[in-house]
């Protein structure tokens, strides 16, 4: 095909099908109150955010208790608990999926993909480019390859303390103090053909169709 043949063929723009509205919502509440002998405070916030690339994001969920109580003229005891959970899900730009390879990344890929075909190929549904396969180049659809990955990462941390207060004298206060804290991590992932990782196309693939949790 000559160049003039295709001037009039309409390309893929990829980074339009990459490439999306970014969204975040923040939900805040808290309360506050008490008497003179018992103070509380309680708080929560969740935040959902929608990644300007498709299949990406972040939810984070927080949450803060504190109680204190004054037991009598000399003793004051109090507590604070906080819990926070995370979870981002999609492909990391900055990492490559399935290989080292500069192709391997999803910007590149993205405007390295072409945009037309002389035989009419339907793009937008092809899962490889058949002519860009190898060990150091291997150029999946970026738009499909996207949209199947499934990558999690969750992280819930749980922590607390509490104290303890005696006033001695009025210039002297004992006050001791115990903590814990609590956190857990996992890592879920699952690679199907339609994925740059799980891709029986991808010469570097020795795996298959693949997946872990950790």
């Amino acid at each position: 095909r000559t160049l003039d043949y295709y001037r009039n063929i309409e390309g893929i723009d990829w980074q339009d099908e990459v490439i999306q509205t970014g969204i975040v919502q923040i939900h805040n509440v808290s309360v506050r109150g008490g008497t003179e002998q018992t103070k509380y405070a309680i708080s929560g916030s969740i935040y959902d955010q929608k990644g300007v690339i498709v299949n990406t994001g972040l939810k984070r969920y927080t949450g803060r208790i504190t109680l204190d109580q004054k037991l009598s003229s000399k003793v004051t005891v109090g507590v604070t608990a906080n819990y926070s959970g995370v979870t981002n899900y999609g492909q990391v730009l900055n990492q490559g999926a399935g290989s080292s390879s500069p192709s391997s990344y999803v910007l590149f890929r993205t405007w390295a993909y072409r945009p037309v075909t002389p035989d009419g190929t339907d793009l937008l549904n092809e899962l490889v480019d058949n002519n860009a396969v190898n060990n150091s180049d291997f150029r999946v659809n970026p738009f499909i390859d996207l949209e199947n990955q499934y990558q999690y990462n969750t992280t819930n941390l749980l922590s607390g303390n509490g104290y303890v207060s005696f006033d001695i004298t009025e210039d002297l206060v004992f006050k001791t103090t115990a903590g814990i804290r609590h956190e857990n991590v996992r890592l879920d992932r699952f690679y199907n053909s339609k994925t740059s990782q799980g891709s029986p196309y991808n010469p570097n693939n020795v795996n298959g169709i693949n997946g872990m949790v950790r």
